[in-house]
Order: structure tokens, then sequence, then C-alpha cells
């Protein structure tokens, strides 16, 4: 194919702009440098691969690579159809003169930062798009080439598509430079970095980036671009310094760098890494992971029987290798209760051309006992600069001489004349709120790549922020695109809310202007679906789900990223900042919610833990959580259930005769009485089957509720064995008790109606005997053991389960709610003592149980007294002979705390115990 004739500017009227992005120079590695006149066939080889038009894919590396590999699943796990046409090369390759490729074949004009057009580019049609569908979304183009490089350095542009920054929709691409091009572990020279205009559809991004051969040769590169939607191009070429001019790599210019789709060299030809999980230099790893390596054949091929894998030095064993046509899979399932952190893997295999190959590399897991989620970094502003209190110091975006530097202040609330942070005097930094791209700091957070991805996927930012009253409508907090800010922000405060993007500003309106708020988004792009959860002062506002996917560039991080930053100069405003900390991984919603709102001593490191997993408290009167999931209407939002729901505060309004709890007023919803099996509300717990069973057979339901005086002999409380409510309900009130069936409701009668009460169940269908634990205001009722077994569906949990409903529709009455919480274990009776009745402020996330009291032991000739303090009530003293599984049983003789036993030679063990 032919390079088609340049076209003037002038000539190629409403074509869409791109910008201009330079790149730090790469140096390239020696050993890929093969000797001059080694390529042969000149030219490009192409291989393509597109999905199917419904596939669900995503817009990044890794989807491209396996593509191209053949290798890309759905989430199930199933393989992902290739429709592309293949070319007429080996191994079904396309033979190519150029890379200037667009979709429907059209020019495209590349202009300055200030949009003026500085050069104007032919295209052809991609190869092998359309595919056997005739669609043009959704592919993936492998660009292989033995470039001719001189000695020095090398400046290329490559030319992608990018769309309006809310849709998420750039292409992408990766270059590579090894002896083997297509080697997994080969050096990475280049890849996509958005430069785009903000709202600007269909635009040409140019990046430049430069390379530095240390000597004259043939150099193996690898281009991998994808794309998934919207607009299509790719054109590759050089910008010859000073010149300004682009020359397509290959072109029949006397200044063009000559290219070969092959070699006579060996290393290129050889077999190569095209896969590996867990990535290098990931973190976050679980520890049951397993290894697993994808192998390719070129010219020659694996010696399946000469792989060896190790772990730790240690030899990985057994190792499953299998062969399938070009592939060889290699899979090593670790011990995962190993507890060293650092797994480093050393790969062996020989070639059927004799040759030998070794890689190595290193991932992180989490151990047992760690902090899965370490502070990385934080910064609080106490000396007046930049330093951090973990990690790396900031950096100004422009330098210590840029107008960030310039304009940034330090001193306290005080100083500034801004209110204090919870009623005190605070250290602060002053962000100036200019419109401008060059300020803003750079957060080298230290982070390794994690979530399965080859960025930071899964990680949480926090802050104690005052947003300035006036100013933009909108107001950057983190830019992660874009390492020099030169595109759009990625995070913004808005209105009340923040966010990015259609979809992106769901909240409750609680991160005032003016008012100093701590805010938290936990970012997990290998979640399903990919998601941001948002909290506001301890109060959550949104699981953020739209435009999310692993690796996505503007909720992914690359080794650093810009706090504050704005490329396209149009939301920014002043803020006043206290303290701002990123973690490794997502914390959970428990722990947002318990980091509350700002505090003058910063933000904290060590974090409360709680495994609570869903909590409902109304104060928003609608079905929100405050952890986890909204509740949903059993019947929908137009249906019974909904009409007959109210919201309100106690001693209000419609409330007005409902008592308040402990005297205050409470936000609680009315429940319909109805008997009718459409009235409940789904509950989505989010607790992943546990107790060895394929349903949650371990966790804690808790209740602050109040049942009306009247209706029917028993009021529904849950649902457990019907998702859609048409069978029986599984837990009930019952005349001042609490249970279902025969002997299940066994208590004190203290769960009187017309009065508010604490009910706690504490599940476990994986004891001996399996119990459900009843308790009542902190008061014991009972070790419900009747009708349970593990997977039991009267006592066990689907994903979802519904309350206050009973589908036989005869056992239900009008209940009071202000407060339901689910755990994902049996709390212990310490614990739910430690609840004790209900509180208008709702049911605790974090427990605070008393340590328990310690025994004192004293001799007096042949016995022994053993005692305890005397405020410690409600212990027994329990004895056994043999650890650790000896059986224990009850000390006779106690009294007032104390009792003396005789020696008498055989060794006996004692514990206190909490019946």
């Amino acid at each position: 194919m032919n390079l088609l004739t340049r076209t003037s500017s002038a000539l190629l009227a409403g074509l869409a702009l791109s910008s201009l992005g330079q790149a730090a120079t790469v140096q390239l590695p020696a050993s890929a440098a093969l000797p001059p006149g080694s390529g042969t066939d000149s030219g490009f080889a192409i291989r393509v691969a597109q999905a199917p038009v419904d596939a669900e894919v995503g817009n990044n590396y890794l989807r491209a690579l396996r593509q191209i590999e053949g290798t890309l699943t759905d989430i199930e796990g199933n393989p992902i159809a290739d429709e592309a046409f293949e070319g007429t090369g080996p191994g079904g390759s396309h033979l190519e003169d150029l890379i200037y490729f667009e979709r429907d074949g059209f020019p495209i004009d590349i202009t300055d930062a200030d949009g003026a057009v500085v050069d104007s580019l032919p295209s052809y049609f991609f190869p092998g798009i359309p595919g056997v569908t005739a669609h043009t979304d959704k592919f993936a183009v492998e660009v292989v080439a033995y470039v001719e490089l001189p000695a020095g350095e090398t400046t290329f542009g490559i030319s992608v598509s990018a769309d309006r920054t809310d849709v998420n929709d750039d292409d992408g691409y990766v270059v590579f430079v090894g002896a083997n091009p297509r080697d997994f572990f080969a050096t990475k020279v280049a890849e996509y970095q958005r430069i785009a205009q903000g709202f600007t559809v269909d635009q040409h991004i140019e990046n430049q980036f430069t390379v530095s051969a240390p000597s004259a040769g043939i150099y193996p590169f690898r281009l991998l671009y994808w794309q998934t939607g919207r607009g299509a191009n790719l054109h590759w070429y050089t910008i010859p310094s000073g010149s300004g001019l682009r020359t397509f790599v290959n072109s029949p210019e006397a200044s063009a760098l000559k290219a070969y789709r092959a070699t006579s060299q060996a290393a290129p030809n050889a077999p190569y890494v095209a896969d590996v999980q867990p990535l290098p230099d990931s973190s976050g790893i679980e520890p049951t992971a397993p290894i697993e390596i994808l192998l390719a054949d070129r010219t020659a091929t694996v010696n399946t029987g000469s792989v060896k894998l190790f772990l730790n030095n240690a030899p990985a064993t057994p190792l499953d290798v299998t062969k399938s046509g070009a592939h060889t899979t290699v899979v090593f399932q670790p011990d995962p209760a190993r507890t060293t952190a650092d797994n480093r893997v050393r790969l062996e295999f020989a070639d059927s051309a004799g040759g030998a190959h070794v890689q190595e590399w290193q991932f992180e897991i989490n151990t047992s006992g760690g902090n899965a989620n370490p502070v990385a970094g934080q910064w609080d502003f106490d000396n007046g600069n930049l330093a951090a209190t973990v990690g790396n110091p900031l950096a100004y975006l422009g330098g210590p001489g840029g107008i960030a530097a310039q304009k940034t202040e330090f001193g306290t609330t005080t100083d500034f004349g801004i209110d204090g942070i919870d009623g005190e005097p605070a250290r602060v930094m002053r962000v100036p709120g200019d419109l401008d791209r060059n300020i803003g700091y750079v957060m080298d957070h230290g982070l390794t790549p994690n979530g399965g991805g080859t960025r930071v996927n899964q990680y949480t930012l926090i802050m104690d922020v005052f947003v300035a009253e006036t100013g933009s409508f909108a107001a950057a907090l983190l830019q992660t695109s874009s390492v020099d800010n030169t595109d759009d922000g990625d995070l913004f405060w808005q209105q009340g809310n923040f966010g990015q993007g259609g979809g992106g500003y769901n909240g409750k309106g609680t991160f005032t202007a003016g008012s100093w708020h701590r805010f938290a988004a936990a970012y997990d792009m290998a979640a399903n679906p990919p998601v941001v959860v948002k909290y506001c002062d301890g109060i959550k506002q949104d699981d953020w789900t739209a435009n999310q996917s692993l690796d996505n560039p503007r909720r992914s991080l690359l080794p650093t990223a810009v706090l504050f930053g704005d490329g396209d100069q149009d939301e920014r405003r002043e803020m006043f900042v206290s303290s701002i900390q990123i973690r490794e991984g997502r914390l959970s919603d428990a722990q947002l919610a318990l980091l509350g709102g700002p505090v003058a001593g910063g933000i904290p490191i060590a974090l409360p833990t709680s495994n609570v997993t869903g909590q409902w408290d109304f104060n928003f009167a609608d079905l929100s959580a405050t952890i986890g999931s909204p509740l949903q209407y059993l019947d929908g939002a137009e249906g019974l259930t909904a009409a007959g729901t109210m919201f309100g505060i106690t001693g209000e309004g419609d409330f007005a005769g409902i008592a308040n709890i402990n005297g205050e007023p409470a936000s609680i919803m009315r429940v319909p009485g109805d008997l009718d099996r459409n009235i409940g509300y789904v509950i989505e717990h989010r607790i992943a089957p546990n107790g060895g069973g394929t349903r949650v057979n371990q966790y804690t339901l808790i209740m602050d509720v109040m049942v009306a005086n009247e209706g029917a002999f028993a009021a529904a409380m849950l649902q457990t064995s019907s998702q859609d409510n048409t069978d029986d309900g599984d837990l009930f009130w019952q005349q001042g008790n609490f249970g279902q069936g025969a002997n299940g409701y066994n208590g004190t009668g203290i769960f009187t109606a017309g009065e508010w009460h604490r009910v706690v169940a504490a599940y476990n269908m994986a004891a001996n005997p399996p119990v459900v634990v009843k308790y009542v205001d902190g008061v014991f009722q009972d070790n419900w053991t009747a009708n349970q077994s593990l997977d039991n569906p009267r006592r066990s949990l689907l994903p979802t389960a519904v309350l206050f409903g009973d589908g036989d529709q005869d056992e239900r009455r009008e209940w009071w709610v202000n407060a339901i919480q689910i755990r994902s274990a049996p709390l212990s009776p310490v614990e739910i003592e430690s609840l004790g009745g209900p509180s208008a402020g709702g049911i605790p996330i974090a427990l605070t149980v008393a340590a328990p009291p310690m025994l004192s032991v004293s001799r007096d000739g042949g016995s022994l007294t053993i005692s305890w303090p005397a405020d410690a009530a409600g212990y027994v003293l329990e004895a056994t002979d043999t650890l650790p599984n000896g059986a224990w049983s009850e000390v006779p003789g106690v009294s007032g705390n104390s009792t003396t036993v005789t020696i008498t030679g055989a060794q006996q063990y004692f514990r206190l115990q909490r019946p």
C-alpha cells in the first residue's frame, strides 16, 4: 500500500482537532538492538481482533492483549469470539506499509495547544475492520515492526481518537521495545496520555515520545492499540527535531525511518511470555490467587517438558503445564496459608531451537493479621510546607518557581479568617482558586498496581477540606488521567456533591461550600461492577458505578496524580485543606462511616474494624443506606409498600404520638401492617456464603424497633426462605418474644408491644449444634437450636432477604423502625450485651467491649484461692485437665467471685466464661 498524497489542512474543513503532548525520553535497552541490515520485508506485521457488538469488554491494555492472543473471556469465563477478518500474512497477519488508519478512512488534522492546525495527515481503513458482522467497534490492533534507528534520540508521535471527557471512551495504546517485542516483559516506552479538550467530540489526540538508542541498529517495536466505541484512528510517525513536520514511519520520504515486518534474528522468532497473573509489581493480591502464565509459540516452540517455576526460590509443585495450539498454559496454586507478603517468581523454559529462557518478577499478597488498607501517604501541613506525615512529600506542579508555589499559603484557620474544625483552630494549606492548569500538587502516592490491572485500581482518598463559597460551578479535587494536568480533572466538588461526569454527582448534598467536611472516595475498579464508594462526614453519598472499568485512566492511578488539578482550566475554586490521606485498597463502608467528620487533629491513621455490611438509619426519609446497599420496596416504587411507608421524627407531625427513644427524638420509618405478601423491603446484605455452606450461615441481625399494640397474633420481622415473599416468614415477634416455630419463642417476654426495643439475633448454622442466640435490650433470651442446620433456608441467607415480609399473609403488624443493621458474623454474648438497648442515634458500628477480668491466684499451703474483681458480674469459673481440646466444666463452690481448690498434683487449667 502506498502513501496517499499529503493534503493541505485548508482542504480538511469540518474535521476534529487534536492536541499535543510530550513525554520524557526513554533509554532503549542495549539487549534489544539487532544488527543493522537484519530486518527483512519492508513494512509492518499487523494482527487484528474484534469482539461482537454486544460483548462486554474493558477499555484497557489487558483487554487488548488478551483479545490479540485469543484468550479474552467474558465475566463468566466464556471465550469472546473474534470477528475481525484475517490477513494473508503469517498467523493471519495483515501486511501493511504504513500505520495511518481511521475507522472511515478520513484524514485528520493535528493542532497546537491553541487550536491552530499544524499538520494534516491522510488515512486509510483499519485492516480487517469491519469484521464479519460489519460493525466498527471493540477491536484491538497489534503492530510489530523492526525499526532502523540511528544512535541517540528519535522523537515519535502517535495519534488516536478521543471523545468528550464525560463518556470515558478514548482509544488507547502502549508501545514496547524488546529483544522479542511481543514478550510481556519488554520495555514500555510510551502509552496513551489524555490531553484532550473537555467537551469536544471526535478528537484526535497526539502524544509525542522520545527514545534514545544506545547504538545504531534495528530495534523491535510492538504497538498495541485498542478501541471500544465512537471514533477510531491510529497514526504513527516521527517528528524530526525542530521541523514540526510529521513523517510516517516507513514512508517513501528520504527522512523517514525504515521499518521491517520480519527479521532473520533468533530472539524475535522465539516463544515468548504472552501474559501473567498476578501482574508484576502488583500488590493487594489474595493469597488464594493462582499464578498463571501464558506462553506463545513463534517459529521456535515451547518445550513443555522443560518448564519450571519457582516461588521464593522453592520449586513450584505440582505444576500444571498444558499445551493447546500455539499456547502453553502454566498454572501453580500456592499455599494460601503462606505468611510472607513478598512473592518472587522465576520461570524457566527451553524452546525447540535450543534457546533457554528465564524470567523473574514479584508481587505482594495480603497476609493475615496485617492492615489490609495501610496508609501510603498523608499530608497534614503542620510545618507550613508540603512535607509528608506518611510517605513522600507533595510537589508543586509547576516546580518551586511556578504559580502554584507562588500562590499557595500556609497558616491557621484563624489566620485565614475561616471557621475552625469542630470548633478548634487548625493548621491548613490554602489552595489558590485561579483557573490555571499550572496549579496543582503532584502526589507521589507510593502505591503499586493492584486489582489485576497495570495501574492502581484499588485505593481510598480522604480529605478534610473547606471549599470557598464563591467561584466556578465545580471545583477540581483530583487529576488522574494526565500526570502533567493537560486534561480535564477527574474528581470534582459540585454544588454540595462530588464525583465526575454523567451519573457521577449522586449524593445527599451534604458536601456544602463554606464549611469543613471530610470526604472519602474508595475506588475499586476490580469490583463487579467497578465502583467508587463516596462518603462525606461519615454519611454515605453513593455507590458510583457510571463510566468505571479496570485501568480506567479517570479512576485508576499512575505512579503520580495531581491534587486540585484541572487541565482545561474552568473548574477550580479556592480551598483550604487540613489533611489528605491515601490508602492502599478500598476501605469498607463500615470504615468509611466510622471516619465521621473532620477534626483539627487530621485524618486518623489507625481505623477501628467492623463487620457491619449493611445499616439503615432513615435519617434522610428514604431507604438509603448508612452502610452497604439501599433497601428496596418489595413491590416497587409505585406499589403497596411504598404507598404505606412513612418517614418522620418521633413526636412530630404524623408521628406526634410515637414515643421518643430514651427521651430523644429519632428519625424513623413506619412499616405498614397490612396482611399482604406484597409488603416488605428487600435487603441486599453483601455477605458472601460462609460457614462451609452455599448460603450465608453466620450473621447477626440487629433492629431498633417498636411493634404496634394491635394487630395479628404474630408480626413478621424477616423472610429468608423466599426472595419474592411467597412463603411464610422466618422470624416473628410473638407476645413479648421473637423467633419461629415450635420452641422458637423461648425468652423472658420483655419484647413488649408499644415500646422501643433493640433486638439481636446472632445466627450460626455452622456451630455444633447450629444456633440462633437471641437478645432483647442486652438481656439474654435463648440459645435457639430447634430446627436448625447448615444452609437451612429458614435460617441462612440467599443474596437478598425480605424485611417484615410474610408470604402467607396472616402474621403482620404495623412497625416503627429507627435502625437496622446486619453483620457478617455472629456476635458473641459479650459483644451483644455491650449493645444494650435502643438509642435515638442508632446502632453502633464499632463495638466497645470491656476487657475481660483477670484471674488472681494465691497459694496457702495445699490450696489455691482463685478470684476476680467483685464488680465483674455474670462470669462463670470453668476448669479442664487438658488443652487445647479438653472438656471444660464449671468449678463448684464459687462465692463472691472467689473459690478455694485443693492442690492434687495433677495439672489443671482455669478460665472465666460468660454464658
